[in-house]
């Protein structure tokens, strides 16, 4: 909050008068505010011939200058006169003048945020002339009414280590996923699952794996002969005929040697 007035022929700032006491003072009419009310806030000098051309003004909370956050402007002004807002942070969060000419007092009005959380000061910055200008000057304290309260959760002196909390965390998920399933309890759930598990491991044989194994070719020619002696007989007598055989090779395609494998168009006789 400096003018930025700097010195002829240089880059070097004028810096601010160091007083303990400055010719300047902010007046507030109450010390007590409602969200949202107006507060009339005036800047007056001290001594008689105490005058200032310009000024730069802004409303901060009150616990900002002790914490390491930079602090934001609070709050919205309202011009009465000579006088114009700004916009540092958000809209109208800054006043300042409009003419550099002499004046020993100005007044204006500043709107209290609807939330609050600590109380407010007026923090001002008046310019008597181009090289002399002083710097944090304070109002007195405004205190919100209605405060918002942050409560930060207690630190347990005896944390828990971080195997219990997650086995803790498993059981509470073990305990709502079987309330889902409809198990009793994480016990019987965990039994369900075993089960699942097994019999996906494990498949239980198929109706096809039990039924009874293929018969041999010699298996069925015993059977026949036992269920069908007569054409067991014929056919050893036909097995005696070499043309039977013959036509039953070239049925079957047997090769013989040196010679081309025959059309299967012919039928057992």
């Amino acid at each position: 909050m400096r003018p930025e007035h700097k010195r002829p022929n240089t880059n070097w700032e004028y810096a601010p008068q160091f007083t303990r006491d400055p010719p300047f003072e902010i007046k507030v009419n109450t010390t007590k505010v409602k969200p949202g009310e107006l507060v009339e806030v005036v800047l007056t000098s001290k001594g008689k011939y105490d005058f200032f051309k310009g000024y730069f003004m802004q409303v901060f909370e009150d616990k900002s200058f002790f914490s390491k956050i930079i602090p934001l402007p609070q709050g919205s002004w309202i011009p009465l006169g000579r006088s114009r807002t700004l916009q540092c942070h958000i809209y109208e969060d800054s006043i300042s003048h409009t003419e550099a000419s002499y004046k020993r007092n100005v007044t204006m009005l500043w709107r209290a945020p609807m939330a609050a959380t600590h109380p407010f000061k007026v923090k001002a910055t008046v310019v008597r002339n181009y090289t002399h200008y002083w710097e944090d000057i304070w109002s007195p304290t405004i205190y919100p009414t209605e405060m918002i309260s942050i409560e930060t959760p207690p630190i347990n002196p005896n944390p828990a280590p971080a195997t219990q909390n997650k086995e803790n965390e498993k059981k509470d998920l073990l305990e709502s996923l079987a309330k889902e399933v409809g198990a009793d309890s994480a016990k019987e759930l965990l039994e369900i699952l075993r089960q699942k598990v097994d019999e996906k491991n494990n498949p239980a044989p198929s109706p096809a794996s039990t039924a009874a194994p293929t018969k041999t070719a010699d298996q069925k020619i015993d059977e026949l002969k036992k269920n069908h002696p007569d054409t067991a007989k014929k056919s050893k007598r036909l097995q005696k005929i070499p043309v039977f055989w013959i036509k039953l090779k070239t049925y079957l395609g047997v090769r013989r040697k040196g010679r081309k494998k025959v059309v299967d168009s012919y039928r057992v006789c």
